[in-house]
């Protein structure tokens, strides 16, 4: 099921510094994203309401 997706364990990036990231190696599919912004003291934000939904399909 789809709430079981955004879980830690499912994670692809973390220490991110960065204004962008970039997903390598992906097959044409849709992909969702929810992320997450840490403070200096660790504390971790709630995600956003909505994943970012991003499709790669054939040109």
């Amino acid at each position: 099921s789809e709430s079981d997706v955004f879980t830690p364990e499912h994670r692809v990036a973390s220490d991110v510094t960065a204004l962008t990231y970039t997903d390598t190696g992906l097959a044409r599919a849709t992909y969702h994203y929810l992320v997450t912004a840490v403070a200096a003291d660790g504390t971790e934000s709630a995600p956003q309401a909505a994943p970012v939904r991003i499709s790669l399909q054939a040109p």
